[in-house]
């Protein structure tokens, strides 16, 4: 049975979840890697609270967390200028919208001269804003 300084390892893992779900890493992910991540957040959790669990249970949390999170790959697409967005750049970041929102390709539009991004559902649009997806590479621009 694993005793409390076994399960402390685990903790720390346990308790960055807030803060791994709030980066870009996690938000701008796939759903299957997001889902993972939390399914190994809620084992790991189960783990952590139950009083026979072993060491070996308690290691293969850490070790399905950490595998988890490296799999967290969302990150934002990187664009020369935000208000004048290559062919390239606006399929990049059509393809990431669509990703982390679940939604077609097709569902995700661009307009005002690719400046306004939403997404387009049964008749019903949801704005987005292009900054959560998208940033400015200001080393470019110097």
């Amino acid at each position: 049975v694993a005793t409390a300084a076994d399960k402390a390892k685990l903790t720390p893992s346990i308790n960055e979840a807030n803060t791994v779900k709030n980066s870009d890493a996690y938000k701008l992910a796939s759903a299957t890697a997001k889902s993972a991540y939390d399914k190994a957040i809620t084992d790991a959790t189960t783990v952590n609270n139950n009083a026979s669990a072993t060491v070996a249970q308690v290691n293969e949390a850490i070790a399905n967390i950490t595998s988890a999170k490296a799999k967290l790959d969302g990150k934002k697409v990187t664009v020369t200028n935000l208000s004048s967005l290559t062919p390239d750049e606006v399929s990049a970041i059509v393809k990431l919208a669509a990703t982390v929102n679940n939604v077609p390709e097709s569902s995700v539009q661009f307009t005002n001269n690719n400046t306004t991004l939403s997404i387009v559902t049964n008749g019903y649009t949801q704005s987005l804003n292009i900054n959560d997806y998208a940033v400015q590479n200001s080393a470019i621009n110097r």
